[in-house]
């Protein structure tokens, strides 16, 4: 074998010894045993023994090393070999040991974390805490990464938030959850009120277990084969190599311990910055006025802050404050800014004399503060000067690092009455929703001062001052109103809230939509909770597309930054374009990934209402890597362009509308000049690159199917040249088949728009039907000059057979070489029938091409000439021999399914059997020519009869598999070109089966290879398949117990019915391959059973009377089945065909004929066949159409040919119409 010869190769020098001799050392040496004490004389001593005392002694455990001739043992072993082994297993498990302590040890920096109620449909419900964080352990992968949360409890530092930041005497670390990308849940400390905040880190408590066990798990896998592997070379024992180990690994770990702390710090310095701590930058940048020094410029009423720097602030930080209140405010952005200088935020700007003193609460939320302030201000001020306006507001005038002082011992002596008491010209109390300042004990003392002081006070809302000319209390009063309104329809929406949220997922799509509406109001009037937000979204990626479109106008307006639902009111332009493209793809990231597929859906429900799509200089832009996007987000640029433009695609080609047209129109003018750029931006990326090739495949053929206008001209000429290079060298490259299907597609529509294509395309051909010409005769046998192993590099010949096969589906690639190309391929198949040796994916690959090039072979043969696909030459010599090579192609499937245990092998060889089979019939009858003498291959009985015990295995265990479990729906209909066939959808099936690591199928695999198997039983024509027993196992699926195998036997019943009403011929092989479903049901599962069949199928024949042609066929059908029954050995035969008489689709007169007739046969074989019973049949089915009187006209009409409705009366008028002697 190729690895034993290896092995011999590279120890030929070394000295092997046993194991045995490893573990079980001697304990003298040769002289020793020999009883010889003569040193000059002694031969010297085994290695790693040192001679001394007269005898040869094993080398200590710390000195373990020695070549035997001398009385000195070493540390080290002397072979560079060995301790090169040692020194990369130490250097493995010292690295991977410190990359793990560097992770751990990291601190999980947060980005943001807030409260949220655990149970919003609980109106005292438990209090959650998320938090987002970046680091090294949640970059992790996700499996790893909650391994780490499992295992260790962190301790939260600099938070700003007392209950959570970790104190030693209270020990108070903390265990989290992942609940999705960089997203945690704090498992068990529950915040006691609502708060957020966006600084501070979680610092790993106690990770040394858990690095100590990865340590372990290390040095097993990485340092003990190394220890094994030099104590087997040296011979030297397996303990004295662990101690060398353990001696040659403490240099790597002192080395690592002086690395750990410059390296901490990278990490730590790495993951410092967050958006947050940038905005605070870029904030501190902003203060440029200078500090005032003066005596009294600590003293409140100098400690003003202008109206045009609170607003300033807020919108700096809106992104960040949203709904949060003021203690957030102070604990991530006051205290953080006058953290160096421990003044007050007010200090840091220059304060101004006061104007106004603010009363406010805290817990309000700050946008509405702001606001607030700056009604105010334009109330008292003017529109002129408002933003001069210098008001006192505790937060930002207090030094927040010595509250103590500003607060004072006696209320009278703080800050709050200093400024209260420093004339200024009134006071504003800040009143939110809920009225709380009136609820605070401080503002209370504010109110009671003002008032002593006789101040203006005023309340104030986001709507405007009380009392204010500008805002008349009369205003004031209606906005008042609308919030106690407000306030009493969130009331009755909290109670309807659980309804509608159940409803949005109803199993009727238009209810859900109609929820999903309704949820919409109650979003806009801030019910929703944010656990509710996620449900909806979910919705978006619904198969439905009501409810998948009502959904995604919630998404659009309550979830993404901007409404995108432009259209037709509107139009983007460019920057909004690509502003909208990024918000979806920041939407697509965080709801979608990694199901980047469920894109389509999206795309489907945004289609001709978001013109953002439409827009394909911005998505081209965002293609080609022109903005800044993250890994992920490219990924999903890739799925939202190529899900745009097969949905426009599809669009086109089944309605032809204009917006569709357009919009490819736009996307090849912006995107078929850059393919090649594209193409190569995406290549390394294996989703990505599936989607790019699929893009460009629907691209160019929309270019080549659209009328002749610009986008043809695009790729004309030179122009298409290099995208023909790009594809040549992305399909020699990319090694996923769906990606290079794709990539084949588009080349064939490239060929239509650029003739310089064809010559780097018959390149290509020719380079991988070399190098297959090549590499197949090495199959089970010994190469020549590479260093005598097998087949060389298999991977490389499964590789260009599969390209092969890839471009087999669209282009010619050996139409005329038989003799070379075809019969290596069959030699290499038959390896496989007669030693095994071919592994199962490049022999379902080969016969996939082999049936492929057949098929070619009897078009070009049968059919008149087609034109060229790609410059190959029509060798008239080289077809002659293309029936030879069909015949040996059947005979190779003959031999796997009689002989091969591989259940998918067999499947495939039923495939390229009945494919091959279907092919030449097909050529020869409907293809043939005067010049060219027809020709099909003959089916062989062992090959037939091999094909039905397939056929039937693969059904008896697809019905065995539980009804509930699994259903596979959908199915290639027969004859329709806009589609893939059976015969490439069984084999894609196989080609992912054999690809696999699972040995037996699945359910649902069995089901679908029985079905396409079925499938291709339903569209052969050929008269010995036909005539055979495949129809009637194919039909006998009609009483199956699975729907999606009934749906089989339908299918090739209404190719049959359909033919049945071409001329006389058919339908008597019609009913002649029913009479056979039901004979061969008979004879396998008894009377009743095939009685059974025979009602199903005739359910499906037709409703009311038969035409004349098929009544005639029907009752001469069953001529042949009486007197097939007469012959014997069909008991109860006759009896299954009674549904044929009972279902009333032939004139009872020639019932009533047909059993005078059946009279006249009787003898005992057919009275055994249950005769009796079928002229029974026959006379109740006569006396129920017309109970009253033979001679009684019946009341239902047919519609004759010229148009007259007469139904025929007289025996002699019905034979009459159906031609009956």
């Amino acid at each position: 074998m190729p690895h034993g010869r290896i092995a011999v190769e590279r120890f030929r020098d070394v000295d092997l010894v046993p194991l045995e001799s490893v573990l079980q050392t001697c304990a003298f040496c040769n002289s020793s045993r020999n009883g010889s004490t003569d040193t000059d004389n002694m031969a010297p001593c085994k290695p790693h023994f040192h001679f001394q005392n007269g005898d040869c002694s094993k080398c200590g455990i710390f000195s373990a090393w020695s070549d035997g001739k001398t009385d000195v043992c070493y540390v080290l072993p002397p072979k560079k070999m060995e301790l090169i082994t040692l020194l990369i297993g130490a250097a493995v498990v010292v690295t991977l040991t410190f990359i793990a302590l560097q992770i751990l040890h990291a601190p999980l920096i947060i980005v943001d974390a807030k409260s949220h109620v655990a149970d919003s449909t609980q109106a005292e419900s438990k209090k959650i805490f998320m938090l987002s964080v970046q680091g090294p352990i949640v970059d992790l992968h996700k499996g790893m990464s909650r391994l780490v949360h499992r295992w260790v409890r962190y301790r939260a530092r600099g938070t700003g938030l007392i209950w959570l930041d970790y104190e030693q005497k209270k020990s108070n670390a903390v265990k989290v959850q992942n609940t999705g990308d960089r997203k945690l849940l704090l498992k068990d400390m529950n915040p006691p009120f609502d708060c957020a905040s966006c600084k501070g880190s979680l610092h790993a408590a106690d990770f040394l277990k858990l690095l100590s066990l990865l340590a372990a798990c290390i040095s097993v896998t990485a340092m003990l084969p190394a220890i094994i592997k030099v104590a087997v070379i040296s011979g030297n024992g397996v303990g004295h190599v662990f101690v060398t180990a353990i001696f040659v690994t403490l240099p790597l770990v002192a080395a690592a311990a002086l690395l750990h702390f410059p390296v901490a710090w990278l990490i730590q310095w790495l993951y410092r910055r967050t958006p947050f701590s940038r905005a605070l930058d870029e904030y501190r940048k902003q203060i440029t006025c200078k500090e005032d020094t003066g005596p009294d410029a600590a003293h409140p009423r100098n400690q003003g802050l202008q109206v045009l720097i609170l607003h300033g602030l807020w919108k700096h930080f809106e992104s960040f404050i949203l709904d949060r209140n003021m203690h957030f405010v102070v604990a991530n952005i006051v205290r953080p800014l006058t953290r160096s200088k421990q003044v007050s935020f007010v200090t840091l700007w220059g304060g101004r004399q006061l104007d106004y003193f603010v009363s406010h609460c805290w817990g309000a939320n700050f946008s509405h503060f702001v606001r607030s302030i700056q009604c105010h201000a334009l109330s008292k001020e003017g529109p002129t000067s408002w933003f001069d306006a210098a008001y006192w507001i505790c937060s930002f005038a207090n030094n927040q690092w010595n509250i103590g002082a500003e607060l004072g011992n006696d209320p009278m002596g703080s800050a709050f009455a200093h400024a209260l008491t420093s004339g200024i010209k009134g006071v504003a109390m800040v009143l939110d929703e809920e009225v709380q300042p009136l609820t605070r004990v401080w503002c209370l003392f504010e109110f009671f001062l003002s008032t002593r002081e006789r101040l203006e006070l005023v309340f104030v809302t986001n709507a405007g001052v009380v009392g204010d000319d500008r805002c008349s209390s009369f205003d004031i009063a209606l906005e008042v109103g609308k919030k106690i309104k407000s306030l009493q329809v969130k009331s009755l929406a909290e109670d309807l809230r659980p309804r509608i949220l159940e409803r949005c997922h109803d199993i009727d799509a238009s209810v859900s939509a109609a929820a999903l509406r309704c949820a919409c109001d109650l979003a806009k009037a801030e019910v929703l909770k944010e656990e509710d937000y996620d449900r909806i979204t979910d919705l978006v990626w619904d198969p439905e597309a009501l409810r998948r479109d009502a959904a995604c106008v919630f998404v659009s307006r309550f979830i993404l930054q901007e409404d995108i639902f432009d259209q037709p009111n509107g139009t983007a332009d460019g920057s909004a374009a690509k502003r909208h493209l990024q918000m979806l793809l920041d939407f697509l990231v965080e709801f979608v990934k990694p199901h980047f597929e469920l894109t389509e859906r999206l795309v489907a429900a945004l289609w001709r209402k978001a013109s953002c799509l439409e827009d394909w200089d911005a998505m081209t832009s965002l293609l080609l890597g022109d903005g800044e996007l993250a890994a992920d987000q490219h990924l999903a640029i890739a799925f939202l362009a190529e899900a745009t433009v097969r949905v426009a695609f599809d669009d086109w080609l089944a309605n032809n509308t204009m917006e569709a047209e357009a919009l490819l129109q736009r996307a090849a003018r912006a995107l078929c000049p850059r393919l090649p750029t594209l193409l190569s931006t995406f290549q390394s990326e294996k989703a990505a690159m599936l989607r790019t090739a699929s893009l460009c495949n629907y691209l160019l053929r929309f270019c080549a199917q659209s009328p002749p206008g610009p986008t043809g001209g695009l790729l004309a000429g030179s122009a298409g040249e290099p995208v023909a290079r790009a594809l040549r060298s992305l399909f020699l490259r990319q090694t996923d088949l769906e990606a290079l299907e794709h990539l084949a597609l588009a080349w064939a529509h490239l060929l239509e728009l650029c003739s310089g294509a064809r010559p780097v395309l018959h390149d290509l051909v020719k380079s991988l039907y070399d190098t297959f010409l090549q590499l197949a005769p090495l199959v089970g046998k010994p190469s020549q000059g590479l260093l005598g192993c097998m087949v060389p590099m298999p991977d490389t010949l499964l590789a260009t057979a599969q390209r092969l096969r890839i471009l087999a589906k669209a282009y010619d690639v050996s139409l005329c070489d038989v003799e070379g190309f075809v019969s290596t391929a069959l030699s290499v198949v038959d390896e496989r029938v007669q030693t095994g040796t071919v592994e199962p994916e490049l022999t379902v690959t080969l016969l996939e091409l082999l049936a492929l090039i057949s098929v070619r072979h009897a078009g070009q043969l049968m059919q008149p000439p087609l034109p060229a696909v790609a410059a190959d030459v029509r060798d008239e010599r080289q077809l002659q021999q293309a029936s030879t090579a069909a015949e040996d192609l059947l005979e190779l499937a003959t031999g796997f399914l009689t002989k091969d245990e591989d259940h998918r092998l067999k499947s495939a060889a039923f495939g390229v059997a009945l494919c091959t089979l279907s092919a030449w019939w097909n050529a020869a009858h409907f293809g043939k020519t005067e010049e060219v003498k027809p020709w099909f291959c003959q089916l062989p009985d062992a090959l037939q009869d091999a094909l039905a015990n397939h056929l039937g295995k693969l059904l008896a265990e697809a019905n065995q598999v539980p009804t509930e479990s699994v259903l596979v729906s959908g199915m290639p209909e027969p004859g329709d070109l806009l589609k893939s066939s059976a015969f490439s959808h069984l084999f894609v099936l196989l080609q992912k089966g054999v690809a696999s690591t699972e040995s037996v199928p699945s359910d649902a695999e069995r089901i679908k290879t029985a079905r396409l198997c079925c499938l291709m039983v339903a569209t052969c024509r050929h008269a010995q398949v036909a005539a055979g027993s495949l129809p009637s196992v194919v039909l006998s699926q009609a009483r199956s117990r699975r729907e999606d195998l009934q749906q089989v036997a339908w299918t090739l019943l209404r190719r049959l019915r359909k033919e049945a009403h071409v001329g006389p011929t058919q339908a008597e092989d019609f009913f002649t391959t029913l009479l056979a479903a039901v004979k061969f049901l008979h004879k396998d599962q008894g009377t009743a059973i095939a009685k059974d069949l025979s009602f199903r199928l005739l359910q499906h024949v037709g409703v009311g009377k038969l035409t004349p042609p098929l009544q005639k066929a029907l009752l001469n059908t069953l001529r042949r089945g009486v007197v097939n029954a007469a012959a014997g050995s069909a008991a109860g035969f006759l009896e299954a065909l009674t549904p044929w008489i009972t279902k009333h689709v032939v004139e009872d007169i020639l019932i009533d004929n047909l059993a005078s007739w059946a009279k006249e046969q009787s003898n005992q074989a057919l009275q055994e066949a249950g005769l009796e019973k079928l002229l029974e049949a026959c006379e109740n089915t006569v006396k129920k159409l017309d109970p009253e009187s033979p001679e009684k006209p019946s009341k239902r009409r047919r519609i004759t040919k010229g148009g007259n409705r007469k139904t025929p009366t007289s025996t002699q008028e019905i034979k009459d119409a159906m031609e009956l002697p």
